[in-house]
């Protein structure tokens, strides 16, 4: 399995690609595509059992250079991408491979702003790393850098999104939830976040191994148990998180496990109630975002797939609000990343301020239906230009009265109902997700899609 390199970090399956010696091969090689003043680089990662592994070779590497490492434990990406802007990194490299199977690892990399890289710096990684006659310049004993701990600095990173939410509504609710962790990064800054809230917390799968009790993906179908504690402690809420924290899923008042779509609406149903702002999404998250905004009379801007290109259009535009439909969501005045800890906030802010079960203000919506599947590959497609060529060829010919947008992968739209077909960023699969206002047409569109798909040689 080759590794997966893009804006969502340098990816691969450990002992194979990812390597110690790859690993310390592209942390030089980040090293080297950065400006470096304060000579403080951030590390942290998330719970995997590679991820000591990992975190040995890049601080090698990092200490080898003259660099000093900030070293943040096992944190969230959110509170890592924070620490990294606050402390006066010169970047950040974050060991997790997200939502990715257990046998997966990553480094993800930021810049002094604690932004994920853009993809000229990417390529220039790529390029550095590939160069097999370059010189590293290894620092002598007495210019080592040094480790510095800094694991306590996650509940600073708490105590100051809280400053930015109704802390006193929410303590005064008392809410009762149930979260789960998914036994990773946040499992034991998640008590913390809780306890400064007041709530009556009750956790399960928040004990960190080194594996994950569940699939790591936090969707319906991976929540069944969080489903259950929901149901039997009656609880107000329940939240799911991916091992790195920066997605999250809701579970309303009865157990119902909401679409990870649902976050970001619920979220920006919270925001824009204080403060109107034009919203920035990714082509594939749901309609009901256009819904929300013409309910409170601002547009949407969507962008392709990856949080740093949304992160981006918020950032240049101005914006107060956005995110991704699979769960982040991302308020640039807090942190301009993904962040489940600001997700949850406002949430709970929503719930505390208007005295309203889950349920109803779910029920508020129109219903939607949608249909997210892939097909696995054998090997990441290395031609990406060449492969949307061939489909957008195949796909028009079945689907020649939709509008088609091809930023990213190829998006087919009509009113209410679309279709969006790419290759992913950070598996070797296409991802397929289909909307429109009725189950039966989104199989059935679905099915179409992938009977054409199916019959393409790849």
């Amino acid at each position: 399995m080759a590794l997966m390199i893009s804006i969502s970090g340098i990816r691969g399956i450990v002992g194979e690609d990812l390597n110690p010696l790859s690993v310390m091969n592209f942390t030089d090689a980040f090293i080297s595509s950065i400006d470096i003043k304060n000579k403080k680089i951030a590390v942290a990662r998330d719970s995997r059992k590679s991820g000591k592994m990992i975190k040995s070779a890049v601080t090698s590497v990092l200490t080898g250079l003259g660099l000093n490492v900030l070293d943040l434990g096992i944190a969230p990406t959110p509170t890592s991408l924070y620490a990294t802007r606050n402390l006066q990194c010169d970047g950040g490299i974050i060991i997790t491979a997200s939502h990715n199977p257990i046998e997966w690892n990553a480094l993800k990399l930021s810049n002094n702003r604690g932004l994920f890289l853009d993809g000229n710096t990417i390529e220039r990684i790529k390029k550095r790393a590939r160069d097999n006659s370059r010189t590293i310049e290894w620092v002598d004993v007495n210019n080592l850098g040094k480790i510095e701990d800094k694991k306590s600095y996650p509940e600073k990173y708490i105590d100051d999104i809280l400053e930015h939410f109704n802390v006193e509504a929410i303590r005064a609710a008392g809410f009762k939830i149930v979260y789960d962790p998914v036994g990773g990064a946040a499992s034991i800054l998640d008590r913390y976040f809780f306890e400064r809230l007041n709530c009556n917390a009750i956790p399960i799968n928040d004990s960190i191994t080194g594996d994950f009790p569940r699939d790591p993906e936090p969707t319906p179908r991976n929540l069944r148990d969080l489903s259950e504690k929901v149901k039997k402690h009656n609880a107000d809420i329940g939240f799911a998180q991916d091992p790195d924290a920066d997605r999250l899923v809701v579970v309303e008042d009865g157990g119902e496990v909401l679409s990870e779509e649902f976050t970001l609406v619920l979220a920006g149903e919270s925001y824009l109630r204080k403060q109107k702002t034009d919203i920035a999404c990714n082509l594939s998250t749901t309609m009901l975002i256009d819904y929300l905004a013409e309910k409170y009379g601002v547009s949407v801007s969507r962008t392709r797939i990856g949080e740093a290109f949304v992160t981006e259009e918020l950032l240049k535009k101005g914006l107060g609000f956005g995110g991704e439909g699979n769960g982040g969501v991302i308020v640039p005045s807090i942190n301009p990343a993904r962040d489940s800890f600001v997700g949850m906030s406002l949430i709970l802010e929503l719930l505390a301020t208007t005295g309203q079960r889950l349920s109803d203000i779910v029920k508020e919506f129109p219903s939607f239906s949608m249909i997210k599947d892939k097909i696995i590959l054998e090997k990441p497609v290395r031609d990406r230009e060449q492969f949307y060529s061939l489909i957008k060829d195949k796909l028009l010919k079945y689907f020649n009265n939709y509008n088609i947008i091809t930023i990213d992968g190829i998006k087919l739209e009509r009113k209410d109902e679309w279709i969006h077909v790419r290759l992913s960023n950070t598996e070797p699969q296409i991802r397929i997700v289909v909307e429109t206002e009725d189950e039966v047409r989104s199989a059935e569109l679905l099915k179409m899609i992938k009977d054409i798909l199916e019959n393409i040689d790849f």
